[in-house]
């Protein structure tokens, strides 16, 4: 009898030690503040003790962003409230975070995301004529005199683009799973014309578009570029500070990407009027990879915030470059065929990118749904992508020697991006 007594008291000194821990705990990390109001009442002594308490952290709270329910209490439109941030005050939920009022961080459901892009592509391996700068000089060039004047390279038009993706959060632990699919597409034109003056001429930098015993008249190029990229990515949130929010990604992609590349050197009124020299550079890539990145948002407050994401990813796939110069009409030049060049490269590749995105963004979170508005600067960079084969010396009979130069570079796509995001 007595040992059941020492157990029953002993049992109930653990419980009262393990609530005065709780107790503890709940004062370190939900220190409920005083509003002015409750600060006045205590300076005048109209309250028994002007110590505040420490209630336990309720399970749900008022409408986000709305006014303080009165009187205190939770309300059955919002889920329960962040546990590991500090309050914010004035409020009656001492669980109450900021980032919360963004993007929640205790959340479970679908969100939808749509993206208009505005981009731009560069690369540089892509010249096709050296215009002159005004400096006479006999024709044909001499070999003293065969680089004076501006390059001019193939551009690309603005044109637009989109993005979509959904995702869903996970109760456990706030894992996200998301997929999304980019669709971009751009062409671009640009004839360069001789001028009038006789001494001066067009030297094209594709060395079989020079067939013409009196140089070409007009050089014209035409691209066109197409773009498409698939990911599916599993991300996890952290919060380093109360405003601040961390989000690691890292998942799988893959990219199917080719374009298309027509220059043409046409000699108007030589010695055979109409002579056009038609060179095609025709390159394609189809792979897929891992990709991981970094997401960091930083709310400045009034819903508006700042963010800034950065991810890397190696892809493994096919790469397929083709070109071929014909001469139209053929037979015109000496005794060659009217293909000049028909060359084909296929590898597998493995070829590295690199996405930056910087902007502003706007979150609110209403009961039962939230939404995000977003602008900013993004910067794609797939890297040596882009590849142009030519000979170095040209038609260099009776040796015909064959010295290969790889013209390579990375292709970026640049631009401006706006997107929306609805969570429910």
């Amino acid at each position: 009898m007595r040992l059941q007594i020492f157990c029953f008291l002993l049992l109930a000194g653990s419980i009262s030690a393990q609530e005065t821990s709780l107790e503890e705990i709940s004062k370190s990390s939900f220190p409920v503040r005083l509003t002015p109001e409750e600060e006045a009442r205590a300076e005048a002594g109209n309250t028994p003790s002007s110590q505040p308490s420490y209630p336990a952290a309720p399970s749900q709270r008022g409408c986000c962003g709305a006014p303080d329910p009165a009187p205190c209490g939770p309300t059955s439109c919002c889920k329960p409230a962040s546990v590991n941030c500090p309050p914010l005050l004035p409020r009656c939920n001492p669980c109450d975070c900021i980032i919360d009022y963004y993007q929640p961080l205790v959340y479970t459901g679908v969100d939808l995301s749509f993206e208009i892009l505005c981009w731009k592509v560069q690369q540089k391996a892509s010249t096709f004529v050296l215009t002159p700068h005004g400096t006479h000089q006999p024709f044909p060039p001499s070999t003293l005199a065969d680089a004076i004047g501006k390059y001019q390279s193939a551009s690309f038009d603005w044109s637009p683009g989109v993005r979509a993706g959904i995702g869903y959060t996970f109760e456990r632990d706030a894992w996200r799973l998301f997929g999304q699919y980019t669709y971009y597409s751009t062409s671009g034109s640009d004839t360069v014309t001789r001028p009038t003056d006789p001494t001066l001429y067009l030297a094209s930098t594709i060395r079989e578009l020079s067939l013409s015993p009196d140089g070409v008249d007009v050089m014209h190029s035409k691209t066109h570029f197409n773009y498409q990229v698939a990911d599916l990515l599993m991300s996890r949130r952290f919060l380093p500070g109360c405003q601040v929010l961390f989000n690691f990604f890292t998942g799988a992609t893959a990219a199917w990407i080719n374009e298309t590349w027509k220059v043409t050197g046409t000699d108007i009124a030589g010695a055979v009027p109409n002579v056009s020299d038609i060179g095609q550079n025709n390159w394609n890539f189809k792979g897929g990879g891992m990709r991981a990145g970094l997401d960091v948002n930083w709310h400045m407050g009034a819903g508006f915030g700042l963010f800034n994401k950065f991810s890397f990813a190696a892809l493994v796939g096919s790469y397929y470059n083709k070109r071929k110069t014909t001469v139209t009409p053929p037979g015109v030049v000496g005794t060659l065929t009217p293909d000049v060049r028909n060359t084909t490269e296929k590898d597998t590749w493995v070829v590295p990118n690199t996405q930056l995105e910087f902007g502003l963004n706007w979150n609110h979170r209403f009961c039962t749904w939230s939404m995000m508005l977003q602008a900013a600067l993004e910067i794609n960079t797939w890297y040596d992508l882009h590849q142009f084969h030519q000979d170095a010396t040209g038609f260099s009979f009776p040796n015909n020697d064959r010295l290969d130069i790889r013209n390579a570079s990375d292709v970026k796509l640049w631009g401006f991006t706006a997107s929306a995001d609805f969570g429910f």
